[in-house]
């Protein structure tokens, strides 16, 4: 009876451990708005790309297991709102793919926090068989206790990733691999292997826990040739291989991108080295606090003294898995997951151990008081850390409070210069983002699904604008600020973003600039606080320790420039579509394919007649094949329905300048640079035709007028110098050529523009010295 009354009492025990871990991980999932992460995107797209038909992912940078268990769970959401509105599949997916990709990030949220709370339960599974017991003895129970409030682990659960679950099923490897001390039929080795197979299906790191298996059958002195090893390691094949199949029928995608992680992994990111006891000082010790982490250490050294052999087994998992996530530099914290309950176990057997010692030699009396005391402290810093971390996580973030400052007061389809790195971008809807879906989806469906999507997203119209940020992938280059950006886009806001974190990092000569050339009209501070502590390898705002931060995110300021303001444009599904496929003709030149630029541009215009790009993209087309008449008509059409597109201006520029029209190509530039009158390229064009034709004094103004808007520019000093000198302004040239060396030390042709500046100034010496400078130089770039 008292057996059973402890059972009991163990399984409440169980039972509030397990309320309490799912409490801390779905606070901010279920009442807050969980700050989300750059990679969870991925979580959603790869998986409805299989309701194509085509299983296989045709992306390999993880194996295909967790994308099969997503798109389960995603027909499931199907179901579930097909039953309650007439809704088609196809037309779910549209919009689940294009318009609102938020519930099935929350479903894979939820499927991680289900796979959290399993991972708790088995790390109580692992202390209890480390003690010989069950998952309600006392070290199951601080094993499983542990596990529910490990800070790592309740900062990372939540998220739309692949590491929750294989933490999962790298444990439940290690608790098989653990069985086979007392167990040796071919039934078990065959189920570790499943595991081990089933944990590298996940993640390919997973094949690590592999050693447990290996290390239980050396220890219990089995032979090396055992047929029930090898059968182990072939079940673990053959499940991988059954789980991810195409990893064999597509091998040659998933030996490329598989290459390309181990590449990624060895060369690490921002040319940090974190060095290989990143994982023991970092996620292994702010998971459970300095208390349990020294508890840890030496249960493991007393394993390893004592020879204890289900320890050993543990530690061997450990040491495999601690090796497979250390031995490149790139190092994310959530690496460490699928170590955290291996820790918990060992650390609640050993601390068992400890209080079991102590109790022996205490009186009855302090039992009571010293036992509860140094549960406490062990369990006191993680909780209370879990607990900011939960709050934390639930608070808005900086991004999302300028979202939605964006949505109120940019007008809709504004292009706006995005600039501090991608993983921090405001997550507001842009063309971009949907050209990124478009030309991914119709990499992985049947042909015509392009005009099937189209009937489908037609009926649907966006509940927020859609706008066109500046930054994206073929230029990266200037995430980190762009003045000549912000002009040649004519972005009438500027967002930038400021964090410790790398993945919001600004120029600190362009964040000086930018002040001159914007007004500031919104910021959104965190109140970071320097004893804050980030994964500085990983684009996630949400501390390791510390909290003394207000809120998630990056400082966030947003400026306008009212110069380059626009109208409000139509946002509906069927105009950011036509936006989306007009883009996808400009690629398509780019790439000289000729053909799919006219599909894509034909399905563009009659999806929205309207679309100002399309016609834009039709003038460049019809220029590249030598029709100029026709050019010119859609250029004109675009300005009869827009007269303030500069762009346009520009394009009739360049037709002017083609039939030698030189009037002509300065009136269209004077218009464009009335509009833009900071735009220095512009500027300079119009600057070089008024030198052409004589006009001097006007384009020196011009110049000048470049050099005050770009002053650290070496080319406007150049066009300017060269114009004074030619202008016999020997004096007033020669500072703006000296200032040209010194931004580009490297150009033979300004020192030699320089000597002659000396020349006319009669400086023969000095015009001698330049002149070797400049053949110095020559020589060098031979």
């Amino acid at each position: 009876m008292a057996h059973g009354m402890a059972s009991r009492r163990g399984a409440l025990a169980l039972v509030a451990i397990l309320v309490s871990a799912a409490t801390l991980r779905a606070w901010g999932v279920w009442f807050g708005e969980l700050v989300w992460h750059p990679d969870e995107s991925f979580m959603v797209i790869y998986p409805l790309n299989l309701f194509s038909g085509d299983l296989n992912p045709h992306v390999f940078y993880y194996p295909s297991l967790h994308y099969y268990e997503l798109g389960l769970l995603y027909a499931l959401d199907f179901l579930l709102q097909s039953l309650t509105s007439d809704v088609g599949l196809f037309d779910w997916i549209a919009s689940r793919y294009f318009i609102d990709a938020v519930p099935l990030r929350d479903l894979a949220r939820w499927l991680s926090i289900v796979y959290a709370l399993g991972t708790v339960v088995l790390a109580g599974v692992l202390g209890g068989r480390l003690a010989a017991g069950p998952v309600t003895s006392v070290p199951g129970l601080l094993a499983a206790a542990l596990m529910a409030v490990n800070t790592v682990h309740v900062r990372q659960s939540p998220l739309a990733a692949v590491d929750t679950p294989m933490a999962f099923w790298f444990t439940a490897a290690a608790v098989a691999s653990l069985r086979l001390l007392r167990t040796d039929t071919r039934r078990d080795y065959a189920l570790a292997g499943v595991l081990v197979g089933v944990t590298a299906a996940i993640k390919y790191p997973g094949a690590a826990c592999c050693l447990g298996v290996v290390a239980a059958h050396a220890l219990s002195r089995r032979r090396f040739l055992d047929v029930r090893l090898w059968l182990s390691g072939g079940v673990a094949l053959a499940t991988f291989i059954a789980l991810s199949p195409y990893v064999l029928l597509d091998f040659s995608t998933f030996s490329d991108h598989f290459l390309f992680q181990m590449d990624h992994a060895e060369a690490g990111r921002f040319g940090h080295e974190a060095g290989r006891l990143f994982h023991l000082g970092n996620g292994l010790l702010y998971g459970l606090g300095p208390v349990a982490w020294v508890a840890w250490l030496s249960t493991c050294c007393w394993a390893v003294i004592y020879r204890h052999l289900g320890h050993l087994v543990v530690l061997a998992s450990t040491l495999g898995m601690y090796a497979a996530i250390s031995w490149g530099d790139l190092v994310f914290l959530r690496y460490v997951m699928p170590l955290l309950p291996l820790q918990a176990a060992v650390t609640g057997d050993g601390v068992c151990r400890v209080l079991a010692a102590l109790r022996d030699r205490l009186p009855v009396s302090r039992r009571r008081v010293v036992l509860p005391v140094a549960v406490s402290l062990l369990m006191a810093q993680p909780l209370l850390a879990s607990i900011q971390v939960a709050g934390f996580s639930s608070r808005r973030d900086t991004r999302t409070l300028a979202r939605d400052w964006f949505h109120e007061h940019v007008p809709a389809g504004s292009s706006y210069c995005n600039f501090g790195g991608w993983a921090g971008d405001v997550q507001v809807h842009t063309y971009e983002e949907q050209w990124w879906r478009l030309n991914g989806f119709l990499s992985i469906w049947p042909e015509g699904a392009q005009a099937h999507l189209a009937e489908a997203l037609a009926p649907l119209d966006p509940q927020t604008p859609f706008y066109s940020k500046a930054v994206r992938n073929a230029n990266q280059e200037q995430e980190r600020g762009s003045v000549e950006l912000i002009h040649e886009r004519q972005c009438a806001y500027v967002v930038t973003h400021e964090h410790p974190l790398q993945y919001s990092t600004i120029d600190t000569s362009f964040a000086g600039r930018l002040a001159a050339e914007a007004t500031l009209v919104a910021r959104f501070d965190p109140g970071l606080r320097d004893g804050d502590v980030f994964d500085t390898m990983d684009g996630y705002y949400v501390p390791i320790t510390g909290f003394d931060t207000e809120r998630p995110g990056p400082l966030v300021s947003i400026w306008e420039i009212p110069a380059y303001s626009t109208p409000p444009q139509s946002t509906s599904q069927r105009h950011v579509f036509s936006r989306v496929l007009s883009q996808m003709a400009v690629n398509s030149l780019q790439d000289a394919d000729r053909a799919a630029a006219e599909e894509a541009l034909r399905a563009a215009t009659i999806f929205d007649p309207s679309n100002e790009h399309a016609l834009l993209v039709e003038s460049r087309m019809h220029w590249d094949v030598g029709n100029m008449t026709m050019a010119e008509e859609r250029l004109a059409e675009l300005l009869r329905r827009n007269p303030m597109a500069t762009r346009a201006m520009q394009g009739m520029a360049i037709l002017a300048a083609a039939r030698s029209d030189t009037a002509g190509v300065i009136e269209w530039m004077e218009d464009v640079c009335r509009r833009r009158p900071r735009d220095a390229d512009a500027l300079r064009q119009l600057a070089d035709w008024n030198w052409q034709v004589g006009d001097r004094d006007r384009a020196l103004s011009l110049w000048r007028r470049v050099v005050e808007l770009r002053p650290w520019v070496a080319r406007g000093h150049l066009d300017l110098g060269f114009a004074l000198l030619q202008s016999e302004a020997y004096g007033q040239a020669l500072p703006h050529l000296e200032r040209a060396i010194e931004i580009a030390p490297d150009s033979v042709a300004y020192y030699r523009q320089a000597a002659m500046a000396r020349d006319a100034l009669g400086e023969r010496e000095l015009a001698a010295e330049l002149r070797r400078q400049a053949n110095s130089v020559e020589d060098s770039l031979r």
